[in-house]
């Protein structure tokens, strides 16, 4: 958003992670592909940076051996509860600055992402977690 409209009043954005680890776009996908045992998601003041404001609140899941479409449902059910807290408790929320030295990115997937290898049985299995249906997983 511009800054002309951050500067009005507090505007509060939704994550699919546990912030600063994978700022951008592909937050899910990149848990995944990184088969990371835990994610999450969690609220935030939004400012000119992306993803880069401080935390209101969060919440952590399992995604252990979860593809994409199920950890999306789980992060679905989760959001939904806290973007209520958040609205319902923002008063009292201490936001949390970023540990800027802890921040990762993400980028936006691309068809190509899906190319496997098969040299690396690892890679395939969390590429197939990740990126089925779209972008698929292909030699």
């Amino acid at each position: 958003l511009p800054k002309a409209i951050l500067d009005i009043a507090p505007c509060i954005n939704l994550h699919a992670s546990l912030l600063p680890k994978y700022r951008g776009a592909s937050p899910i996908q990149s848990a995944i592909l990184n088969a990371d045992e835990k994610s999450g998601v969690c609220t935030m003041l939004m400012e000119e940076g992306l993803d880069t404001g401080a935390v209101l609140e969060s919440v952590e899941c399992d995604i252990r051996d979860k593809n994409v479409n199920e950890v999306f449902e789980i992060l679905a059910n989760l959001a939904a509860k806290l973007t209520l807290s958040t609205l319902l408790n923002y008063e009292k929320l201490l936001p949390k600055k970023q540990d800027e030295s802890l921040a990762t990115h993400c980028k936006k997937i691309k068809k190509e992402d899906g190319l496997v290898s098969l040299d690396n049985a690892r890679e395939i299995y969390q590429k197939y977690l990740a990126f089925t249906p779209w972008p698929g997983v292909f030699l």
